[in-house]
């Protein structure tokens, strides 16, 4: 059985983007607790602040997640039909780490997608191991 995750917010009076956040996170069963108050010094707000980029991280991760081993499978057909090989164990962690990365940003993308937000779909290609700067290095000749 699947249980929905449960997400609690303490937020800043008027945060629209927050709200926009929390509509978007209720469209894909997230259950949210939202409490909206004042505060009046700098350090609650930047508790307010670190606060909810960690929780709505959190809630990115189980919105997106996938289970390890059909990740895993991904993974194997990724590097299989893009005929990729790694130097070290620790450079394949790396690129699995940004692989993780970017295929739950394509499938937060797709559902936008299915939900009639996105114009187009996205999916795995050849890139998918490169962080953006190494993309824009290697495929675009960008210096940086």
């Amino acid at each position: 059985m699947h249980e929905t995750p449960a997400i609690f917010l303490e937020l800043s009076e008027g945060n629209l983007d927050a709200r926009s956040t929390i509509y978007r996170m209720r469209q894909c069963n997230v259950a949210t607790s939202v409490s909206y108050y004042k505060i009046g010094d700098t350090i609650g707000r930047m508790w307010v602040k670190i606060s909810v980029v960690f929780l709505l991280f959190a809630a990115y991760t189980v919105v997106t997640s996938i289970s390890p081993e059909a990740l895993k499978k991904e993974w194997d057909n990724f590097k299989s039909k893009f005929n990729k090989t790694y130097e070290s164990k620790a450079e394949e962690d790396k690129r699995f780490e940004i692989f993780k990365k970017k295929y739950a940003g394509i499938e937060e993308h797709n559902k936008k997608y299915e939900a009639g937000e996105e114009s187009y779909t996205m999916g795995v290609n050849q890139f998918t191991d490169l962080t953006q700067e190494e993309f824009e290095r290697q495929v675009l000749g960008v210096r940086g």
